[in-house]
């Protein structure tokens, strides 16, 4: 593949889609793992119609939703007879 197909697919990769993009994080050391999925969606720009209302300011939109997440610790040992 040249160059300039792995820049096109990467910024393909990162275009805005209406079910958001799914990160995988894994985490690992030392008996310890962690692991998530999150979906990550890109902040939907609000009307400028809102900022001019008097009141309480609506709170953000969250730009990510958890959908799994798994912790667990472990330590494996051998003992060998003597």
């Amino acid at each position: 593949m040249e160059q300039e197909e792995y820049v096109s697919e990467l910024k393909l990769m990162q275009e805005p889609r209406l079910e958001g993009r799914l990160w995988t994080m894994i985490m690992i050391a030392g008996g310890h793992f962690a692991a998530i999925v999150v979906r990550v969606q890109n902040p939907i720009e609000e009307e400028p119609t809102a900022s001019l209302r008097k009141g309480k300011q609506r709170k953000p939109k969250q730009d990510y939703e958890i959908l799994l997440h798994k912790t667990f610790h472990r330590y494996t040992s051998m003992f060998a007879p003597l």
